[in-house]
């Protein structure tokens, strides 16, 4: 088995490390999956607080209904 110069195998590391890094730099599919994910948040976030503000005078408008419906209910 022959044995490659120290050289030559430090320029294959050098040359596959410098391929990874431009692989990776160019690849954007994971930083798109994380602002994907980051907008879902902020819609969930953006939901609960419409529910909770809304809920609380849904309930108010119900309950006045309930009270009017009452007074036409016979008893």
């Amino acid at each position: 088995m022959r044995r490659q110069p120290m050289v030559e195998i430090h320029l294959t590391k050098d040359r596959q490390m410098r391929t990874l890094m431009n692989r990776l730099r160019s690849d954007e599919e994971g930083a798109a999956l994380i602002e994907y994910g980051m907008l879902v948040g902020l819609i969930a976030v953006v939901c609960v607080v419409a529910i909770q503000l809304l809920g609380t005078q849904m309930n108010t408008v119900f309950t006045n209904l309930t009270t009017l419906l009452a007074g036409f209910l016979p008893a």
